[in-house]
């Protein structure tokens, strides 16, 4: 059976999966007839405090670029569904 192929890739806040976050968030999902969907967005972040100061500098985080990003749970439901399958 074939099934569709995605992408999936994301920048964080660091290293540490139990306190830091999901900075951005890209996904391309081919479907199986050759069909491209893709999915990205900037995700703020909602404890910086915990976030690694380098990382933010490699991500060129500033508040003002973030400032209209969503955060994590308004855009988990698009990307669970642009996962799903």
């Amino acid at each position: 059976m074939n099934k569709a192929r995605v992408f999936f890739d994301t920048e964080t806040t660091g290293l540490n999966a139990g306190e830091q976050e999901i900075l951005s968030v890209g996904i391309v999902r081919i479907e199986t007839d050759g069909t491209r969907r893709t999915f990205t967005t900037k995700v703020k972040p909602v404890r910086l405090e915990k976030a690694q100061s380098k990382a933010l500098e490699m991500n060129a985080y500033t508040d003002e670029a973030w400032a209209d990003a969503p955060i994590f749970a308004d855009v988990a439901d698009e990307i669970v569904g642009m996962l799903r399958g």
